[in-house]
Formats: structure tokens, C-alpha cells, sequence
């Protein structure tokens, strides 16, 4: 049996690799637009996201991260397809990871052994990660004078065929 959470983070996966899809038709420039709030670029936000996420989920397999960190080289920004690359790496560990049991309660230790919580916090983490900073990202865009595409769960949920329009 499925897990309603199977579809959260199936919205997760297509927002982020449909904003990716978006950013793919802007310019070197416009992709090194900053957020005012973080000071990074679209590229920068995204690399961010991205491997935030690949750490979540390897904190919760134990297996470590998929990706590598995003602050660890001097080219902290990642390109596209490379981001478009680690994201469906992600993205699949999710899958495999929701389909195992966990226990909620389960403590996870992460941050280098300075920080415990339980695991359900970060599952629930990585969905507020992804949306807080995929609206970074459409902010960016805002500012360039574009309008991002739409990333609400109902919009995935139509593009997906789990949700249709019906007359009353």
C-alpha cells in the first residue's frame, strides 16, 4: 500500500526538475541572478537544494550523502544537468526510502554528530526546504521580469493525472 507522503515527495521531485526545465531557457546572466534574502544564484540556491536533500534522505538510509555537499569546492554552483542529474538521483532514494518502514521516532544523528532529532522531523524538513527555496528561485525569476511556472501540488497533481477538472 501507498503512503500519502509518496505523493508529497513526488510533488517535491516534479516542482524541483520542472523549475529546472524553466531555468533552462534563461540566459548565463539570469541564471547568476541572486536572491536578496540569501545572496545566492539561481544556480546557487538549486545546487543548495539539491544536495540538502541527497543528505536528508542519506541521513535517514545511513548510507551517507548521494551528492556531493554544496559548499564543499570553490565552484559552489552547480550546472544544469548536473543539477537536473542529482536531483532524479535524489529523487529515487525518496522512493526507495518511503518504501521501507520507519519509525517516526526513530532519533537520527546529523550536522556532524551536533545535532538529534527524530526522523519524522526530517522528512518533514525536506519538504519545507524544497519549497522554501524553489520560491527563492521563482522570486529570482519575478525579479528578472518573468513569471515562473507554477509548482503547487494541485498543478502536479493535474500535470500527473492524479487530479482533474470536473464539471459541477
Amino acid at each position: 500500500m501507498s503512503s500519502p507522503l509518496d505523493d508529497a515527495f513526488r510533488a517535491h521531485a516534479w516542482s524541483t526538475r520542472r523549475l529546472i526545465e524553466f531555468c533552462r531557457g534563461l540566459s548565463a546572466d539570469q541564471l547568476a541572478a541572486v536572491n536578496a534574502v540569501t545572496s545566492w544564484s539561481i544556480l546557487g540556491t538549486f545546487t543548495h537544494l539539491v544536495s540538502a536533500d541527497g543528505y536528508y534522505v542519506g541521513s535517514l538510509t545511513g548510507a551517507g550523502r548521494p551528492v556531493p555537499q554544496w559548499d564543499e569546492s570553490a565552484d559552489q554552483a552547480w550546472d544544469l544537468d548536473t543539477i537536473a542529474q542529482r536531483a532524479d538521483l535524489v529523487a529515487g532514494l525518496w522512493e526507495a526510502y518511503l518504501k521501507k518502514p520507519d519509525d517516526l521516532d526513530r532519533l537520527v544523528v546529523i550536522d556532524s554528530g551536533t545535532f538529534e532529532c527524530r526522523a519524522g522531523v526530517i522528512v518533514a524538513h525536506a519538504l519545507h526546504h524544497g519549497d522554501l527555496h524553489r520560491e527563492q528561485i521563482c522570486a529570482i525569476i519575478r525579479d528578472l521580469g518573468l513569471e515562473p511556472p507554477d509548482l503547487q501540488p494541485w498543478e502536479y497533481a493535474v500535470d500527473t493525472g492524479r487530479a482533474r477538472f470536473i464539471t459541477a
